[in-house]
């Protein structure tokens, strides 16, 4: 009758230990993922961002009586940089970009030419 609680009480002790291990991994995995989504975040963003503001943003005048609309947006979150490629149906342009974001204000500075 002993060893039937001595392997009962080892039985939980080994779930329980299982059990730790397991939620403690999962816990790590999401932290290491913050970053990642932190990231996707800003990209969305700012692309939302350029996109409600191309005729803003582009220093040109659409021609033929067209406006400016983007149609596409790359954004590098580790460096705050990306690329648009925008068109008002008659012609096209692209822009390098930097940004930056406080708090819900976006910034974009357009890379001069050289």
């Amino acid at each position: 009758m002993k060893k039937i609680f001595i392997y009962l009480a080892l039985f939980f002790v080994v779930l329980i230990i299982i059990f730790v291990f397991l939620f403690k991994d999962e816990k790590t995995e999401i932290n290491e993922n913050l970053p990642v989504l932190e990231s996707v975040q800003e990209k969305s963003i700012v692309e939302k961002y350029i996109r409600e503001n191309v005729k803003t943003i582009v220093p040109e005048e659409p021609v033929l009586g067209g406006s400016w609309y983007v149609t596409l947006v790359e954004v590098n979150s580790s460096t705050k940089t990306g690329m648009m490629t925008y068109e008002d149906g008659h012609i096209q342009g692209n822009k390098n970009f930097s940004y930056t974001i406080n708090g819900d204000e976006v910034k974009i500075i357009l890379e001069s030419k050289q």
